[in-house]
């Protein structure tokens, strides 16, 4: 009974992480003023989870501190990716705070399906959702069909660059 509470705890923790995460990026989003198109600058397209774009996986490094504070579950990593599918940017938005940096540095080393719109590639920003299990010590992006429930449905974007 008390496992019980302990995940329903731990569940509604990261709902609440991820409202306010979710918030915070929206209220930025809105209050920053839209910048003249300028030609030099190139495209950034945004999109929601893009687990299901990832054509090399690093997986993260379950932290040693993290396997004994029994630490687990997901993290979502905001992350941009260059035309070349690069991740060079990425930022944990919640989750357990000794799993954040894990997941930050496998995401620097994923490799991502560059995005050509009409033989033109761009630069994209996205999510990439890391799940860590203590019970098999496992880690690793979350597979796609979970990952398209995280982020609402298919085909669903979230500005947030």
């Amino acid at each position: 009974m008390v496992e019980f509470f302990q995940k329903l705890k731990i569940s509604f923790k990261f709902i609440v992480e991820l409202v306010i995460c979710a918030a915070v990026l929206s209220s930025s989003a809105s209050a920053q003023k839209p910048k003249p198109k300028e030609k030099s600058n190139p495209k950034i397209c945004t999109g929601g989870v893009i687990n299901s774009k990832v054509t090399f996986e690093a997986k993260p490094i379950y932290p040693k501190a993290a396997k004994e504070a029994r630490a687990e579950g997901q993290i979502p990593v905001m992350v941009r990716v260059d035309e070349n599918g690069k991740v060079y940017e990425a930022t944990a938005c919640s989750g357990h705070k000794l799993l954040r940096q894990a997941a930050v540095d496998a995401a620097y080393q994923t490799q991502i399906k560059p995005t050509i719109i009409s033989g033109q590639a761009f630069k994209v920003g996205g999510i990439l959702l890391y799940e860590f299990k203590i019970k098999e010590e496992k880690s690793g992006l979350v597979n796609t069909k979970r990952a398209q429930q995280f982020n609402g449905r298919e085909g669903e974007t979230a500005a947030f660059f």
